[in-house]
Formats: structure tokens, C-alpha cells, sequence
């Protein structure tokens, strides 16, 4: 009798564990798959990207936070804001205490993908108040 009652407090443990780590396991993928933060795996991070390029091109809309770390260890919180038509990139340097206080933000009409070596560039273009030819840096993934 005392071996069946340790036996169902030791499965019942176990059940108990399982459980807790299916609900944890389960709200970080559905943060994930709807998320709008890029996690801090490399792969996860190219394919958010590639699913915020995605739904802009189908004339969705989405939202992503991704936060820049500075040279001193400081952070810079960038937010991209996709409409149906554009693209708004709002970075809010208060964070960085040696950059200029205050958000900045700009609207382009395209993003675009670069592929060098082992890196992914993610590039805006086609910005306005910029010339033609000018790009800014969203993000660079090395996936080594």
C-alpha cells in the first residue's frame, strides 16, 4: 500500500511538471507565432522578419520591436509599424545616454533583404524626406 501511494505522489509530481511546462511551452509559441518582440534565437529572429515582409507585401498589417544594443551596453528600443503601404520605423534613443534624447521616426514604401556571407541585412528604402538612394538599417542577422 505504502509503494502504490508513492508511486501515484511520484506520477502525479511528474504529471504536475509536464503540465506546467506544456502551458509555459504553449504561451511561448502562440507569443511568439502572433508576437511582435524578436526573441533572442537566431533563427527565430529571421523568421519574424521574414513573416513582417511577408504580411507588408500582402498589404497587411504588422508590428515589430526590436531592440539595438549599444556599444556602452545601453539599449535602443526600434519599433516597425507596417500599414498597407508603408513602412514607419520610430527609435527612441532616450534609452542610449549618449544619444540625443528624444524618438525619432521615419516612413519608407519598401523594406528589402540583403544576403552577404552568412549575414541578412534588412534594409528600408524609398524613405521619405531621403534621397532615392539612400537606405536605412533595420537589422543584421548573422545566422553562422
Amino acid at each position: 500500500m505504502k509503494t502504490m501511494k508513492t508511486w501515484i505522489r511520484r506520477n502525479l509530481l511528474r504529471l504536475s511538471v509536464f503540465l506546467i511546462l506544456l502551458v509555459v511551452l504553449g504561451y511561448t509559441y502562440s507569443t511568439l507565432s502572433n508576437g511582435h518582440v524578436i526573441p533572442d534565437d537566431k533563427y527565430m529572429r529571421v523568421i519574424r522578419m521574414e513573416k513582417f515582409i511577408d504580411r507588408f507585401y500582402s498589404q497587411k498589417g504588422d508590428q515589430l520591436f526590436i531592440i539595438h544594443t549599444t556599444i556602452e551596453g545601453g539599449f535602443v528600443p526600434v519599433e516597425l509599424v507596417a500599414t498597407r503601404q508603408e513602412i514607419k520605423l520610430i527609435q527612441d534613443n532616450s534609452w542610449d545616454m549618449y544619444a540625443t534624447q528624444e524618438k525619432e521616426s521615419i516612413i519608407c514604401k519598401n523594406i528589402k533583404r540583403e544576403i552577404r556571407g552568412l549575414s541578412i541585412n534588412y534594409n528600408l528604402n524609398q524613405c521619405y524626406n531621403l534621397s532615392a538612394d539612400q537606405e536605412i538599417s533595420v537589422i543584421s542577422l548573422g545566422i553562422k
